[in-house]
């Protein structure tokens, strides 16, 4: 079973005596989740590469998540890696692979953020989540909270390509469309909803949202405990690589690898 520690400000150190609470009450930074791995041994790391469940709950160790019935997954986690032989040969990069994400539940590496995230939401006992998204989160968000039995509200603004709001309302989310610009109107709007109605928020800013450390465990786990020179990750909002990185120094403070990737 997981030990989640609490919700801690990188920024002052403050400890969150509130679970709900995702900003700073001393500073407004946003919070971070904190789990206790330092019971863990290379026992352990061996124990989790030959769990049969292959999604990124494998790791459920490093996960904020205290009981796992609360878990909620579509099967996220351990997608392939594809080598790249001509792109490499091209770039003069002798092993070059690609990490396909696109077999996913949804077809998004925001799978990854919402499995956990979603399932500390219905932890804690919400019952509506909700995003503000153009694209892949809102689809995700509405797929995870589908599969945890919990309301999904997904706000857009008007222009929003059809794909994607056809998407998130077959799986059962409600969509709000906004005529007005995503981040000015339609946050300022997603933001009064989400503090007035209780609503459990989805964004980057939630600190529950780091499936993405499964990146670090899987690269580990398919280069039969070998750490990649170099990782190349899309940035966005920066939750992505920020998680991954996060992942890897777990590891290593671990000692099950020797060292970061560049």
């Amino acid at each position: 079973m997981g030990r989640v520690r609490a919700l801690v400000c990188p920024k002052c150190g403050a400890e969150s005596v509130n679970p709900r609470e995702f900003r700073c009450q001393r500073c407004a930074c946003i919070l971070e989740s904190s789990v206790d791995i330092s019971h863990l041994t290379i026992d352990d790391f061996n124990a989790m590469r030959q769990r049969r469940d292959l999604s990124i709950w494998r790791w459920f160790e490093f996960f904020p998540v205290r009981d796992r019935t609360a878990i909620v997954s579509l099967g996220e986690g351990t997608t392939p890696l594809i080598p790249a032989k001509r792109l490499g040969a091209k770039l003069g990069i002798a092993n070059l692979y690609l990490k396909n994400d696109t077999v996913l539940p949804t077809g998004s590496l925001k799978d990854r953020s919402n499995s956990v995230g979603i399932s500390v939401g219905k932890e804690l006992g919400f019952d509506t989540a909700s995003v503000i998204s153009t694209g892949n989160a809102a689809a995700s968000v509405a797929a995870y909270a589908a599969a945890a039995g919990m309301r999904a509200i997904v706000m857009v603004p008007k222009g929003t390509a059809l794909s994607k709001i056809i998407q998130s309302r077959a799986y059962g989310a409600t969509v709000i469309v906004v005529d007005g610009r995503f981040d000015y109107e339609v946050a300022d709007l997603y933001r009064s909803a989400v503090k007035e109605l209780g609503w459990y928020d989805c964004l980057s800013s939630n600190p529950y949202r780091v499936g993405k450390k499964s990146y670090a465990y899987e690269l580990v786990d398919q280069f039969d405990g070998g750490v990649p020179d170099w990782v190349i990750h899309p940035t966005a909002g920066g939750t992505g690589i920020f998680c991954m990185w996060q992942g890897f120094r777990e590891f290593l403070s671990l000692g099950w690898i020797n060292r970061l990737p560049n």
